[in-house]
């Protein structure tokens, strides 16, 4: 599901992000990161080596881990800090189900859906 709703990272706005409720680390690629470093984005980064390794969905070969950084991200009214991991790969921001519930941009449970 991409959001509807720009995501500000302290000074960028991502326009499109995809939430994926059954990841369990925000992703960002190499390009953004390398734009939103430019931009002099406010963050905590790390440069490789990352102690974990990524996978794709029903793969077996990890993805390339460049880096990580940590900020806080602002969606509407909801507020998290947040680690994401920097791939060398190209590919939509993924927010993960812990951060996109903290956010409030996604929500499980029965009360959600009435029959």
């Amino acid at each position: 599901m991409l959001s509807e709703s720009p995501m500000k990272f302290t000074q960028i706005c991502l326009c499109c992000l995809l939430v994926d409720s059954g990841a369990t680390i925000n992703i960002v690629d190499e390009e953004t990161w390398e734009d939103s470093k430019a931009k002099k984005i406010k963050c905590k980064s790390e440069a490789a080596p990352i102690d974990r390794k990524l996978y794709a969905y029903a793969s077996s070969k990890p993805l390339p881990v460049k880096g990580s950084f940590r900020f806080e991200v602002l969606i509407g009214k909801g507020k998290a800090q947040a680690e994401f991991l920097v791939i060398e790969r190209k590919g939509v921001p993924l927010l993960c189900k812990d951060t996109a519930m903290k956010l409030g941009v996604l929500r499980i449970g029965a009360d959600i859906a009435s029959c």
